[in-house]
């Protein structure tokens, strides 16, 4: 009897495990991609969770209230702990190697100096890694103090071993404080949010309260000028009103000024990207509905931009729709594994109006959003074309409470640090997405075979991805294979390109039989002349030379 139910007993245990084991390995979210009527269909998920790092399990006490994040070209990572007041610093193996600042008694940290003097963060929001002609800059966005504070991390990174190597004094090597600016109130508030630096060291600051645009200042702090400020824009019936009204009731209408940015990245061509999260949903879903050539349609109130050094939005929204996250509310399906056989299960992918919070660009042009509304990451590649989307809203690993930030780490994983469950998040691509990625890359760098066949591995994992249609098309156009091209730019409606093939098509095949075909017409022409000129002839000889008899 005893030897049963110890039986029975390892036997549940063993099944618990194996119940908790399955339930660990449930994927948290599903895939989807859109189709180019904006359904949106089943799809393999392109990046798993792999990691999660915290700074309890460093001994080192929770991240309060997290605010940013960077990655250097070394893949160290910089966290910015916001309430406790200091950069938390891991290396590519995620080893802690350095910690810079601190809240004070209780917050494990270190202490900070400047010309001689104790110096404490306030509330910082942003950083950025300057790392270019030998230099390796720290810079710290210190909004509650309404300052910019620079370190110099050459030779910083190498307190490997233990908490109290890593928490060593650290002197600053510069603070940029409030820059004198004519064209704003002096005594109107200086809040630096996130900023980014140029390889000239000009920083590039993103501040709250100040809406015209990015503020640009010069490496010794100075102001430069404003660039890149969004455009103001009425309602029709707004500028009605405003015609007709008087002086004095145009001063108590509400005044509009222009978007504040929410964030701002820098890539690696030294082109400066934002984001903004507080556009109106109407301006959205009229952005989706203009085509790819209408670039002004698609521009005006777009939430993501490139600007170039004269504040002008390059971004690049050729896709079938312009880089806005979701862009409906659907029901999919999808195979769900169940008792040994394979039944259709719906799902309620609840889309809309994203709101995008952070953005990173890797050397390829890709860009990865956070959007912290719908809590997922959109990846897009340099033309504007979705590539695809990962993670969701939850409590379980690989989903998100309140993302703040994202970056690259080690090439094609993704860091997502989330501020209320205080830890980064790394996801992995899966061999789904490790193979969009690599056909992109392929074509960028003209590898052009290369690229259609990942795409073909891709369309048998995905035969909905509108997207790999069009980029074997793509690859089969630059290699010359025009009407190949054109059968897959058929499948993926891609207008634009269809017509390229078909104009390069019919070049060719006039182009190499052009001689041919020209000696032919020559020749029937010659032939019909020579026969008419026969029969004219013959006609003279039976009918003229009787006249003349």
């Amino acid at each position: 009897m005893k030897h049963r139910r110890l039986t029975a007993l390892l036997l549940m245990l063993l099944l618990c495990a194996a119940l908790g084991a399955s339930s660990f390995a449930l994927v948290p979210h599903r895939g989807y991609s859109y189709d180019n009527n904006g359904i949106a269909t089943a799809a393999p998920i392109p990046y798993s969770f792999e990691q999660e790092v915290n700074g309890v399990d460093y001994g080192i006490g929770a991240f309060t209230s997290a605010a940013d994040l960077f990655v250097d070209q070394d893949d160290n990572i910089y966290v910015l702990d916001g309430k406790n007041a200091r950069v938390c610093i891991f290396d590519s193996d995620l080893e802690l190697v350095r910690i810079i600042g601190s809240a004070g008694e209780g917050v494990v940290g270190s202490e900070i100096s400047y010309q001689g003097e104790n110096v404490t963060f306030n509330a910082p929001s942003g950083l950025f890694v300057y790392e270019h002609f030998d230099k390796k800059l720290l810079y710290v966005a210190d909004t509650g103090n309404a300052r910019i504070v620079r370190f110099d991390m050459l030779g910083e990174l190498d307190k490997k071993g233990s908490v109290e190597e890593a928490c060593q004094p650290i002197a600053a090597e510069t603070i940029y404080t409030k820059p004198a600016i004519d064209l704003i109130n002096e005594n109107a508030a200086y809040k630096p949010l996130k900023l980014v630096v140029d390889r000239a060291e000009r920083m590039h600051v993103v501040c709250q309260t100040i809406n015209r645009g990015i503020v640009k200042l010069n490496p010794d702090g100075s102001f430069n000028s404003f660039y890149g400020a969004p455009e103001v824009s009425y309602e029709l019936i707004e500028k009605f009103w405003r015609l007709i009204s008087t002086n004095e009731q145009l001063a108590r209408m509400e005044h509009f000024v222009p978007t504040e940015y929410n964030n701002i990245a820098m890539d690696p061509e030294g082109f400066v990207w934002v984001v903004t999260k507080t556009i109106a949903d109407r301006y959205i879903h009229d952005s989706m509905k203009t085509d790819y050539d209408d670039t002004a349609g698609r521009q005006e109130h777009a939430p993501v931009k490139k600007i170039n050094s004269y504040g002008t939005d390059i971004t690049s929204r050729t896709g079938t729709y312009p880089p806005v996250g979701d862009i409906a509310s659907v029901t999919i399906e999808y195979e769900r594994a169940g008792s040994g056989v394979n039944v259709l299960a719906q799902m309620q992918v609840l889309c809309g109006t994203s709101a995008f919070e952070d953005i990173t660009v890797d050397e390829y042009g890709c860009y990865y959003i956070m959007d912290s509304l719908r809590h997922k990451v959109f990846c897009y590649d340099c033309d504007g074309n979705l590539l695809f989307q990962f993670a969701n809203d939850g409590t379980q690993f690989g989903t998100f409470k309140n993302p703040v930030a994202i970056g690259t780490f080690q090439d094609d994983k993704v860091i997502v640090l989330d501020s209320i469950d205080a830890s980064l998040m790394i996801f992995k691509p899966t061999d789904y997405g490790a193979r969009i990625l690599a056909a992109v890359r392929a074509y960028q760098q003209g590898e052009y075979q290369q690229s259609e066949d990942l795409w073909q591995e891709v369309l048998k994992m995905n035969s909905n991805n509108m997207l790999a249609y069009s980029g074997v098309g793509k690859a089969l156009y630059r290699s010359g294979e025009y009407r190949a091209a054109m059968r897959y730019f058929t499948i993926a409606k891609n207008v634009e390109y269809y017509s390229k093939a078909l104009e390069e098509y019919l070049h060719e095949l006039i182009g190499n039989k052009f001689t041919v075909v020209f000696l032919v017409i020559v020749g029937i022409v010659l032939v019909i002349w020579i026969i008419k000129t026969t029969k004219q002839f013959r006609s003279f000889l039976r009918n003229g030379v009787k006249k003349v008899m």
